[in-house]
């Protein structure tokens, strides 16, 4: 069409020649071209096409299905009064974790996951004389350890590759305080492989209590079926006999694979 008009003749039979207009509709067809022509070269060599990306166009198909994280991060600590005087103050530390999720579609999923971390704390304690009538208070400084089992319930706001996400957990914390809470019980018996074995086990103080988590984040996916979670939320453990339920704050890093 361009070259048609191009060598159109004039009423005094010369040749038009392009004009502006036309000059610049060949250059944007030929810039075209161009780019065709790259893109094609990039196919032949790394054998994708440069403006597709299939979890972009079809995020719905890529997100749904399992995978798993290993979970790293750090739990405040809090400060908890009881009874009779007594109190226990918890420091701060690391946590690890493992949690395996199930994507419905590019906003829902649900997963459980398993974290565990080993506080140290000071406890007041109030002993008693065994009448009723309290001793001076006395102080421990030990190390407890924490497991968390919680299943969640994840809303990724967004459908890209990196979206802001809500999650809320239920499930229970095993808070073993590693204070023995009777006598040792010594054990020997006759092993078929190691011959007359005899051994010492410590029973310690563990409760088991109902837990609630909240936290808000963001995540990415990198691509090849890996994703990055960042979040910060709330640990709620019901401690049933202190005045009031523990509440720590905590910031986690999520590293995640899909299958």
């Amino acid at each position: 069409e361009c070259r048609a008009q191009a060598a159109d003749r004039s009423l005094f039979g010369e040749r038009r020649g392009p004009d502006r207009q036309i000059r610049k509709r060949v250059r944007r067809v030929r810039d075209g071209l161009r780019t065709v022509q790259r893109h094609r070269r990039k196919l032949d060599r790394e054998g994708s096409l440069p403006w597709f990306h299939f979890e972009g166009h079809f995020g719905d198909v890529f997100v749904r299905g399992g995978g798993f994280d290993l979970v790293v991060g750090n739990l405040d600590g809090d400060t908890l009064s009881g009874e009779n005087g007594s109190s226990i103050e918890t420091d701060s530390t690391t946590v690890f974790g493992l949690a395996i999720n199930y994507n419905f579609n590019s906003h829902w999923a649900l997963g459980g996951e398993l974290t565990w971390g080993s506080p140290d704390y000071d406890a007041v304690i109030i002993p008693d004389d065994g009448f009723g009538n309290p001793l001076p208070p006395q102080t421990i400084r030990h190390e407890m350890d924490l497991f968390s089992y919680m299943f969640k319930g994840t809303f990724n706001l967004l459908e890209g590759p990196i979206t802001p996400y809500a999650e809320l957990g239920f499930g229970w914390t095993e808070m073993d305080s590693n204070v023995a809470d009777q006598p040792p019980i010594t054990g020997c018996w006759w092993d078929p492989w190691w011959g007359y074995i005899c051994n010492t086990y410590v029973s310690t103080f563990t409760k088991t209590r109902e837990t609630l988590t909240g936290a808000l984040g963001i995540r990415w996916d990198l691509g090849n079926g890996m994703t990055l979670k960042g979040s910060y939320g709330m640990m709620r453990i019901d401690t049933s006999r202190a005045s009031e339920n523990a509440e720590m704050n905590y910031y986690r890093l999520d590293v995640g694979w899909r299958f």
